[in-house]
């Protein structure tokens, strides 16, 4: 069980916090882009994704976690260690193409570079 628990504290451990970070910069990007629109403050750098696409991300993030730690509690008591570090790179892999691909859905909904001038 040893390489199990140093691959989940000196390799998903901090990877799991830096993407728990660039999610938290995603969502305060998105909240101050959109105070920034309702202000009409300043042209928007990214556009603000679909309400839906931030709610089923948080939605998934909610339920992975509960089942990120039932997988790990149950392999620890099966003794299943190679197991245990397939399901965190599993995770892994499929957290940063969510984050990857919300990027790029603000990419795409960015405004023009016209688009500066607003009408009511």
């Amino acid at each position: 069980m040893n390489s199990a628990v140093w691959w989940f504290a000196w390799v998903f451990t901090p990877l799991s916090i830096l993407m728990i970070a660039i999610w938290i910069a995603q969502v305060r990007s998105v909240t101050r882009d959109v105070a920034a629109e309702v202000a009409w403050k300043i042209p928007l750098r990214y556009g603000i994704p679909h309400h839906g696409v931030m709610m089923v991300m948080a939605i998934q993030g909610f339920f992975v976690i509960g089942l990120l730690w039932l997988q790990l509690v149950w392999t620890l008591r099966l003794n299943m260690e190679r197991e245990l570090i397939w399901f965190g790179a599993s995770m892994l892999t499929t957290l940063a193409p969510n984050l990857l691909a919300l990027h790029m859905l603000r990419l795409l909904e960015r405004p023009s570079s016209g688009s500066e001038t607003r009408t009511i």
